[in-house]
């Protein structure tokens, strides 16, 4: 009935486009095609990662979705992320993955948006993979302080500011020996936010760390 009521006020468009599509949520799927840019960046190309998936670039109604989501205030924008992550088959790639975590936002940046836009993008996704892929949603890492905006900062500047910008909730250390991670987060420019993540799972006992993003470019 909800949903009904919802889709007569407020009937579902691409977010990319604008076009009608079926359901709230959907893209068309030409602007889907047009939005995906899948890509795997090997561990040679990454610091103390095994491996990187990218599912599109930061642009278009890509972009401005993640922005909306992030920066607007419009949580529920971030049930568009579904039908990319649908769109590839990542639980056949990511078979061996144990624990998923996401990047964590600052304490101060969560109070005032009221979430991390990473859980709304990715939680429901892993966790309806859970019981056949077994998955486990794993928020267990601390970001200590926020970075402020980073997007002007040179690669340099990045992973000197992101050095000791995490920390794992203690009680979880001794779960992390021998098992394969995957890390989840919304943009992927430098990686030094997700090598600084790899680098602390690693030292924690980690067997492999792989990485998963939405999209990839500058702002």
């Amino acid at each position: 009935m909800i949903g009904w009521l919802l889709d007569f006020l407020y009937p579902p468009t691409c977010p990319h486009c604008g076009r009608p599509v079926k359901e709230q949520g959907a893209w068309c799927p030409s602007c889907l095609d047009k939005v995906l840019d899948i890509r795997f960046l090997q561990a040679d190309q990454l610091e103390d990662l095994d491996g990187l998936w990218i599912l599109g670039r930061y642009q278009g109604g890509l972009r401005s979705l993640i922005h909306d989501v992030k920066f607007n205030g419009k949580s529920s924008q971030a049930a568009c992320i579904g039908p990319l992550l649908s769109a590839f088959d990542l639980a056949h790639c990511l078979r061996h993955i144990n624990l998923v975590l996401p990047i964590p936002i600052s304490q101060a940046k969560r109070q005032v948006r009221g979430y991390n836009q990473v859980d709304l993008f990715f939680k429901e996704w892993v966790q309806n993979r859970a019981d056949y892929y077994n998955w486990q949603w794993f928020d267990i890492l601390i970001k200590e302080t926020s970075q402020g905006d980073m997007w002007h900062m040179s690669q340099l500047e990045r992973k000197r500011h992101v050095d000791k910008l995490f920390s794992i909730k203690k009680e979880y250390l001794p779960a992390l020996e021998g098992k394969e991670l995957l890390l989840v987060d919304d943009i992927y420019t430098t990686g030094a936010t997700l090598v600084a993540a790899a680098h602390l799972l690693r030292e924690a006992g980690a067997k492999t760390v792989y990485g998963l993003t939405l999209a990839s470019g500058t702002r």
